[in-house]
């Protein structure tokens, strides 16, 4: 499992969208708030936008200095690297999940100066490829990211960190 697995983030309006549903969610559970009990609850209303709207540019569109744009493995490693061009190396969380063509990774740093990342990677259709899909990484590379997630770094690799 010590293959290099290089997987290009691509920004995607389907990711933007599933990233900032909750916070839809919240603006509207607001609105109901607001009709129903006090019109104080369309204070709360701009938050969550803003939360949207964050997410989107975060996770969606790719257009913020601490997006996501490259996960690497090399030698039992995995790395992400920022849009800024900043790369360190990061391990998956176990409160990350793991779907057929989903994945919401929550990356912890290895050290202490980065801040934990949190990626959604939305595989395209196999039938598609690049164009007609909502994803954001291709079928292939993610299926092999998954399969590097699930089995962890190789025997030797957990040898010599123990």
């Amino acid at each position: 499992m010590s293959s290099r697995i290089d997987l290009a983030i691509r920004p995607s309006a389907g990711v933007g969208c599933l990233v900032a549903l909750p916070w839809a969610g919240l603006g509207m559970f607001n609105l109901i708030l607001a009709l129903t009990y006090s019109l104080w609850f369309l204070a709360l209303i701009p938050l969550a936008l803003a939360g949207g709207i964050y997410q989107w540019k975060l996770n969606g569109r790719l257009g913020l200095q601490r997006s996501v744009v490259r996960l690497t493995v090399n030698v039992d490693q995995l790395q992400l690297q920022h849009r800024n061009g900043q790369k360190y190396p990061v391990r998956a969380d176990p409160s990350s999940r793991l779907y057929p063509r989903l994945a919401i990774l929550k990356l912890m740093p290895s050290d202490t100066t980065n801040r934990p990342s949190t990626v959604l990677l939305w595989a395209d259709r196999a039938d598609c490829g690049d164009s007609g899909s909502l994803g954001n990484v291709p079928a292939d590379q993610h299926r092999q990211l998954r399969a590097w997630l699930r089995l962890g770094p190789s025997s030797e690799q957990r040898r010599h960190n123990h």
